[in-house]
């Protein structure tokens, strides 16, 4: 090639069936460098985000990416970079699938992401949907969380109304007054 630019190239066959084909060739500078700015990712199922790139050099003349996943059940890429967690293996609390970005101009050049998908928790359940305590009495919170294969299932207590009952981290309620108090339980993993 003597300079960046287009050329059609037509070959004709010497049979005498004039059948011929034209080749489109595009000579120009390629990418070089792919750098994914996003750190290694840890996503709950139905969440997603867009991978950030930087292309180089910036002169090249095709700077289109290609996206894939090495694990389609875990993560899916859009061809925009849009990365969504769809599941994780059967009974695993959590997967990983790595995505590669890779130049659309052909050459070799790619960059790799690790993403791990986590089991969120979809369903807390009291064992007991109503409570009566005598004052100054104390219940352990009884409760389930689901499915059983949550990656995390940390919960938090809370009380609306400590007046009437406190509730401690480890979900001893605690009848102070008379009253109604809800106590809430609530999952850590952010689902």
């Amino acid at each position: 090639a003597k300079k960046n630019g287009t050329a059609k190239i037509t070959a004709t066959a010497r049979d005498g069936s004039k059948k011929k084909t034209t080749i489109t060739v595009t000579v120009g500078t390629r990418v070089s460098s792919i750098k994914i700015k996003n750190k290694p990712q840890q996503l709950l199922v139905g969440k997603s985000f867009k991978i950030r790139t930087t292309v180089g050099p910036s002169k090249a003349n095709n700077k289109s990416l290609i996206y894939s996943s090495s694990n389609t059940k875990v993560a899916t890429v859009s061809k925009n970079g849009l990365v969504r967690a769809v599941g994780v293996p059967n009974g695993k609390t959590s997967g990983t699938a790595t995505i590669t970005v890779k130049s659309a101009d052909g050459g070799a050049v790619k960059a790799t992401l690790k993403v791990t998908v986590k089991q969120p928790v979809t369903k807390i359940e009291a064992n007991q949907a109503m409570l009566y305590l005598d004052k100054n009495e104390a219940v352990e919170a009884g409760y389930s969380v689901a499915p059983s294969n949550a990656n995390s299932k940390k919960v938090t207590f809370t009380s609306d109304n400590p007046g009437v009952a406190t509730v401690s981290a480890t979900g001893t309620i605690n009848s102070i007054e008379y009253g109604t108090a809800n106590i809430t339980v609530a999952s850590t993993d952010g689902s």
